[in-house]
């Protein structure tokens, strides 16, 4: 039901200033008193809500779009949606202290309508903290503080302290709002200005000109302004401008891999903290972009996001790759015209990656273990395996007075010809395992599933789609360990695990830890099998069922015999020794002892000593 009286509308104006506004006209008291009476909270007016929007609006008479069009509204952590636009929130928005400007208000009392207590209204701009002036009298905003029952009530405190404030317009200077503020402005009205910053949130195009300042000022781009409009005055001419800033700095600085973030500072741990926002992807994408193009990271390199291409070596990096000594890799780059041969640092002389590809591998003889790896998508120890058991011929290569076994690239290229020549692609759900994780499954080396790929003695082998690494190869790895084990002497896993328990089954048995476990079986103690795991480079051990027992049987370990003793193990141990009854076993930090049970039968039934 509408009031009584009504107030004239502004489209620029808070939900909690029309309130105030009504409020006055109708002869309430204060704003406090008039949202007591209504049952509505000023946080849920200040946030739009959507009852307390409806009530206002149908208490004011406008339209419930226009009433709630500048409400605070929250959407995530420290975000809300004001003016159809997100923006950061904090809790000085909707708090006690306010800002205004002065000039704005006291031509509201002169030129306004109605009594003197309903003309003054508050603008969304005074609300929003990235706005400092005001855009139409260019003066600074000025704050101010109201009673406990004028809390938000602008109309009151502005009736109130009219005279004051008419005097306060004479000590205002001039200040031109800074375009920072004038681009936040207009799209909280809905203009559209820039075609870079329109496409971002205005918290995100808030937060991106506030860290880029920072940044800015953290690397000596000195101005007479704030880090919000340091920042904007670069990223209002869009990515170009923005990543020619960070290419100063970057030839000023010439970081390295292990100071970038220290190079960049808080607008690194900004942008990672935003990986997951949908909203940030633009703005990581352009960053992570400018970086991979200027700095020399590697790929996979995590800067946001992992690197998906080199683009930048610098001597230190190359001669990593390539294998190549640092004074080889300066001679080759100087040499092709890539740098200018000045002795600076080998971390910060820096030429493109792909110019000097051609100049490097041209002198690059061998392929490291890591390089073959790389290639066969498998870890350099398998790949050293493939090298050392002769699966791929091997070249020594020297440098310097050391020599080194590699891998020839036209031996790799051949083998992974050969390899993948006339295999079927496997149906889409075909149950299959690569042949890494076949071999970890079989407990075999590596070179032996590559060899039973290469001899086609698989009839599961299938390749999954057109790749060329190993780990597009695929079998029934049950089939693989039938072959492997047919061999006569060597022992089926599945035989073994048959009659024999995993580590953690028998730890869990003697009542001790896994480490005890593995002592007892080296020191004979515990018969068992322990296999080998070369892709994890693990030795899983199974201990026999039946030594397990009998074991069991005749000893016990010092926590069960506190346990049953229900004393603590340092007693029980220091009460053994007073016996002069010792453990059967070495003991060590890794290994518990253990008793002989007849030794301590009789030590169960004496417990007072405790």
């Amino acid at each position: 039901m509408r009031l009584p009286n009504s107030v004239a509308f502004h489209r620029d104006e808070t939900p909690l200033s029309l309130a105030s506004r009504l409020a006055a006209t109708n002869g309430f008291a204060s704003l406090s008193m008039f949202l007591e009476l209504l049952g509505v909270r000023a946080s849920a007016i200040a946030q739009g809500e959507r009852e307390a929007m409806d009530r206002l609006a149908d208490l004011s008479g406008f339209d419930v779009a226009d009433v709630g069009r500048y409400a605070m509204r929250p959407d995530g952590y420290r975000k809300a949606v004001m003016g159809g636009c997100k923006v950061l929130r904090t809790s000085d928005r909707v708090a006690p202290i306010h800002r205004f400007c002065p000039l704005c208000v006291s031509a509201d009392l002169s030129n306004e309508s109605g009594i003197p207590a309903a003309r003054a209204y508050a603008r969304y701009q005074w609300q929003t903290l990235e706005i400092t002036v005001c855009e139409i009298h260019e003066v600074p905003l000025k704050p101010f503080s109201s009673a406990g029952h004028h809390e938000h009530d602008l109309a009151r405190f502005a009736e109130a302290h009219a005279s004051e404030i008419l005097a306060m317009t004479a000590d205002l200077r001039p200040q031109a709002p800074p375009p920072a503020e004038r681009y936040v402005a207009g799209r909280l009205m809905g203009v559209q200005a820039n075609t870079f910053l329109d496409r971002l949130e205005v918290y995100v195009v808030v937060e991106i000109c506030e860290h880029l300042g920072a940044f800015m000022e953290r690397h000596g781009f000195t101005g007479d302004h704030t880090a919000f409009e340091g920042g904007y005055a670069v990223a209002c001419r869009g990515p170009a401008a923005i990543e020619e800033v960070i290419l100063q700095a970057i030839k000023t600085a010439k970081p390295n891999n292990h100071t970038v973030q220290k190079f960049f500072g808080r607008i690194m741990v900004w942008l990672r903290s935003q990986r997951n926002n949908r909203e940030m992807a633009a703005v990581i994408e352009m960053f992570q972009d400018i970086a991979a193009r200027n700095l020399p990271l590697s790929e996979s390199e995590i800067f946001i996001t992992p690197v998906t291409k080199r683009h930048l070596h610098s001597i230190s990096s190359a001669s990593k790759e390539y294998g190549l000594g640092e004074s080889v890799v300066r001679k080759i780059v100087t040499g092709a015209g890539l740098i200018d041969g000045l002795n600076a640092k080998s971390s910060r002389t820096w030429f493109s990656a792909d110019a000097a590809r051609p100049f490097l591998e041209a002198t690059k003889p061998s392929l490291r273990d890591m390089d073959v790896g790389r290639v066969l998508g498998v870890p350099s120890h398998l790949a050293k395996a493939l090298r050392t058991s002769g699966v791929i011929a091997e070249t020594v290569a020297t440098y310097a007075t050391r020599g080194r076994s590699r891998v020839n690239p036209a031996a790799l290229a051949e083998f992974v010809e050969t390899i993948f020549r006339g295999i079927i692609e496997a149906d889409r759900d075909h149950g299959l395992s690569n042949i890494v994780e076949a071999t970890s499954n079989c407990f075999c080396g590596f070179d032996e599933m590559v060899c039973l790929v290469f001899q086609r003695e698989l009839s599961s082998l299938r390749r999954q789609g057109d790749g060329r690494q190993l780990t597009d190869l695929l079998i029934d790895w049950r089939e693989a360990l039938q072959i492997l084990y047919a061999v006569p002497g060597r022992e089926n896993p599945l035989e073994i695990m048959e009659r024999a328990v995993g580590l953690e089954q028998a730890a869990d048995e003697l009542k001790t830890t896994p480490l005890t476990v593995r002592a007892l079986f080296k020191c004979g103690m515990l018969s068992g099998v322990e296999l080998n795991d070369v892709v994890a480079k693990t030795k899983p051990l199974f201990v026999d069922k039946t030594s397990l027992a009998e074991f069991d049987r005749d000893f016990i370990s010092l926590d069960a015999l506190a346990t049953l003793l229900g004393s603590h193990p340092p007693n029980v141990e220091a009460l053994m020794a007073k016996r002069g009854i010792l453990p059967v076993n070495e003991v060590s930090v890794f290994s518990e002892p253990f008793y002989s049970r007849a030794d301590c039968a009789d030590t169960s039934n004496q417990t007072q000593a405790f």
